[in-house]
């Protein structure tokens, strides 16, 4: 993407790919990809991306969260490591239902994320300045990470930010599913089918990976 034409070159590429969104999400998500491109070097949100990479792989990848998610008003929604946003700011417009909290302790990216959420006129999302550890515990619905850790890892970091009964999602190339049933269940949860896809243009598979939290480990 380049300068001024980023936002009408994504426009194009979001007009593709996610044609099902309404046309006034579909805006938002083109502003997006121009405030993306405007401040990505500043705060170091990516590296240079062609206009459908960054569709395909920034928006439509947050996107496919949306299929793991209830319609469920006032869900509450953390996005840990939060980056340049994603996947929670293209859940946030296309979802304004969700309550999403942006967790990124880089202060370039979290003063970023407030600037995007704030011209977009986002009021279902917060910036959290912080490391997940800082966070109250149970405090979500929904925990999920895009790319803090490898999978094992990140769940441990989240599986405490969610409520009993919550969930925590992952998006990962890859699955072991082994070791991550071992993980959940040393900690009270249990690993749900994974939920393969593949975004166009790509051959290689994604993953979405839940982990849910269990009300009690009672039996």
């Amino acid at each position: 993407m380049k300068g001024k034409s980023a936002a009408r070159d994504a426009a194009y590429y979001i007009e593709k790919h996610l044609a099902a969104l309404p046309a006034a999400q579909r805006g938002t998500l083109a502003e997006l990809a121009a405030l993306h491109e405007r401040y990505r070097r500043r705060a170091r949100l990516s590296a240079a991306m062609t206009a459908e990479a960054y569709v395909v792989q920034m928006v439509v990848d947050s996107l496919k969260l949306n299929e793991l998610l209830p319609p469920a008003q006032g869900e509450r929604l953390a996005d840990v490591g939060a980056g340049g946003g994603y996947p929670g700011l293209p859940l946030a417009i296309a979802r304004p239902d969700l309550r999403v909290t942006l967790v990124e302790p880089a202060p370039r990216k979290a003063e970023y994320l407030r600037l995007a959420a704030a011209a977009l006129g986002l009021a279902n999302v917060a910036v959290e300045q912080e490391a997940a550890a800082a966070l109250p515990s149970g405090g979500f619905d929904v925990a999920c990470a895009k790319a803090l850790a490898k999978p094992a890892v990140a769940l441990t970091i989240l599986l405490r930010l969610v409520r009993a009964g919550g969930r925590v999602v992952l998006f990962a190339g890859e699955v072991d599913a082994d070791e991550l049933g071992a993980a959940a269940a040393a900690a009270g949860a249990r690993l749900e089918a994974p939920v393969e896809y593949r975004l166009p243009g790509l051959a290689r598979p994604r993953y979405l990976i839940a982990i849910a939290r269990e009300v009690s480990r009672e039996t």
